[in-house]
């Protein structure tokens, strides 16, 4: 199905590919174990729109050794930097990334590739890339955590210095719509139970997400003057478990994990001073 898929494609990669091809042509090289540059042509990687090849190269490296795959691999080491360039930025990186893998420091002669469309000529690279990039964020990241919702999937959540909440499936994609708290820099991330997530950082708030459905849900702690220095769950032997929320100015509540209420339960008089707290389990 890949070699008849792949031959749908123009040689010419300035021309776009019907997009169930963009999407979907590289997943079906993987599933029929011929994941390389004859099913996968140079001309579909421009407009490739599942943004996952990196990650279907990994899983298939016992069965493609032998494959020639110096495009994939190349758009590999690009691919989470280019989300949102446009098909001519896209091919002339391309273009960049492939003359550095395959020609390292070499003066451009003629048995370089030379690609249709691509805006450059290399001529010298000493370029190279990293190649365990998951994601790439055009904001700062302040905290990162994982969850499981109720209909299995794993996904990363982190929270950035502008207060945004992003969610992304294993590979580095963007799973959903972000989540904005308006508030300041999200320093922490509690994912809990029924797709729900506490979030806290320099607001001095805690605010309660249901992640799938995208909605603030409410917003049990705000202290503004603080910021929350830790955000935990708590089980003291033979008593329910809880959140802890400590403030900079040495402040330490509890919540009821499922109503989210304050609950009366002995706490330690801290400093005024930010504290810092870990939940351990006590058999």
């Amino acid at each position: 199905m890949a070699e008849a898929l792949a031959r749908l494609v123009a040689a010419d990669p300035t021309i776009p590919p019907h997009p169930y091809l963009s999407r979907h042509l590289a997943h079906h090289a993987a599933r029929g174990e011929v994941l390389d540059d004859a099913h996968v042509p140079l001309a579909v990687l421009p407009w490739e729109s599942s943004a996952n090849v990196r990650t279907l190269l990994r899983q298939s490296d016992a069965v493609s050794a032998a494959r020639r795959q110096e495009w994939l691999e190349a758009w590999a080491r690009i691919e989470p930097f280019i989300g949102g360039a446009g098909p001519d930025s896209r091919l002339t990186s391309l273009h960049l990334a492939h003359h550095a893998a395959t020609r390292p420091r070499t003066p451009l002669d003629t048995s370089a590739a030379r690609v249709s469309g691509s805006r450059v000529t290399p001529l010298w690279s000493d370029w190279t890339a990293q190649d365990n990039v998951l994601a790439v964020s055009e904001t700062r990241l302040a905290s990162l955590t994982r969850t499981t919702t109720t209909d299995g999937r794993s996904l990363l959540v982190s929270g950035d210095d502008h207060g945004t909440i992003r969610m992304w499936e294993p590979h580095g994609v963007p799973a959903m719509a972000p989540l904005h708290t308006y508030g300041g820099a999200v320093q922490h991330l509690l994912p809990l139970p029924g797709d729900l997530l506490l979030s806290a950082g320099t607001d001095g708030s805690v605010r309660v997400w249901h992640l799938t459905r995208g909605q603030l849900l409410a917003e049990p702690v705000h202290r503004p003057g603080t910021w929350v220095s830790a955000l935990t769950l708590f089980a003291a032997k033979d008593a329910p478990e809880v959140v802890l929320v400590a403030h900079s100015d040495g402040g330490l509540g509890a919540l009821d994990p499922v109503t989210f209420r304050p609950v009366d339960t002995p706490l330690p008089s801290l400093d005024p001073a930010p504290a810092l707290l870990s939940g351990v389990g006590l058999g």
